[in-house]
């Protein structure tokens, strides 16, 4: 248990999260200053926003049953989460119970400690009556301890993996801004946010203790995959786009590379959905003579309804022009 709460007592003096923190000179839990408790509050703030963001998520797409009660089942855990944070002011005397424990040197409770690696002995003892009241308490509350850091590892890599794989997924964040037009939005905020946060841990990791050396190795590995997530994300985004523009621009249909047509040919659909142009928004309007407003344009039956080939409208047939009346004949009216 000593080992435990002095690693994750020390991850979250990065943080400032806590109101406690672990002292490397006596080896035991200190409480913080009044000071910076209000950081710690601040932090606490920031984690009731976010409780709130995702119990909203959980209304915002439409699901089956199945879905919103897994959904519900996360919602209870993050605000059971929060709860158990808000405990400001500490209570210095259960500071002193867990350091009471950590300091003992009861060789009855670790040995029964070892021996609580296995669940079904665990349970065995509890039920049972051998060992000491004392033992078994401490034995509890060492089970419990080491089953919170199992549960937060476990919760944090689903969540993680989630948001990377699932960003619309209810009870993550990302979901607030997951539409249907803005899903790569959504990924160019996470990916690189998750990035950022795995290589401050991997640096964290190779300052905190040589012990720590494998942890950062593994963070650093996961680092370099996001990064190679990224960069294929951008980069395979930036290529469709521009074979779209080329493809729509160029019109390229007399190719002879077979891989070429097949790209132009799954380019097609996307340019005519995304890149349609409209001719009749392009060019100005014309005036229709009398004959094409009152006369309806001929319609080719080629297949039944609904499929209609309507045919483009005529054009009226110009008049002929008039020969010019010939010009007066002035001598008539002189002989007269």
């Amino acid at each position: 248990m000593k080992y435990v709460l002095q690693r994750y007592l020390r991850i979250t003096e990065y943080l400032k999260c806590l109101p406690v923190k672990w002292c490397s000179v006596k080896g035991i839990i200190i409480i913080r200053s009044p000071n910076q408790q209000k950081l710690v509050i601040l932090t606490i703030l920031v984690h009731f926003l976010a409780t709130l963001c995702r119990l909203y998520s959980t209304t915002l797409y439409p699901s089956s049953l199945l879905n919103r009660a897994e959904a519900a089942f996360g919602a209870i855990i993050y605000t059971y989460m929060f709860i158990s944070r808000f405990d400001i002011p500490v209570d210095n005397g259960t500071v002193d119970i867990v350091n009471f424990m950590i300091t003992s040197n009861n060789s009855e409770a670790r040995s029964l400690y070892i021996r609580m690696t296995v669940l079904p002995y665990v349970l065995c003892q509890f039920c049972g009556h051998a060992g000491s009241q004392s033992s078994k308490i401490n034995a509890c509350i060492d089970f419990f301890t080491h089953a919170v850091a199992t549960s937060v590892i476990i919760l944090s890599i689903l969540l993680s993996i989630l948001t990377i794989f699932a960003p619309c997924q209810p009870l993550v964040l990302s979901s607030l801004i997951c539409h249907d037009d803005r899903i790569f939005f959504s990924s160019a905020l996470t990916v690189p946010t998750i990035q950022i946060s795995v290589c401050y841990v991997a640096i964290k990791s190779f300052q905190y203790d040589e012990r720590n050396t494998f942890k950062g190795t593994v963070f650093l590995w996961g680092y370099f995959m996001a990064m190679s997530f990224t960069m294929t994300m951008f980069t395979a985004a930036a290529k469709i786009s521009n074979l779209g523009k080329n493809w729509i621009s160029r019109s390229r249909w007399n190719i002879t590379r077979k891989w070429e047509r097949k790209v132009h040919k799954s380019l097609a659909p996307l340019s005519l959905k995304f890149a349609e142009v409209n001719a009749a928004d392009l060019t100005p309007p014309r005036r229709h003579t009398p004959i094409e407003l009152y006369v309806p344009p001929p319609t080719i039956n080629l297949f039944p309804y609904p499929f209609n080939i309507e045919a483009p409208p005529r054009r009226a047939e110009k008049s002929p022009k008039l020969a010019p009346p010939p010009p007066p004949n002035w001598s008539a009216f002189s002989d007269s």
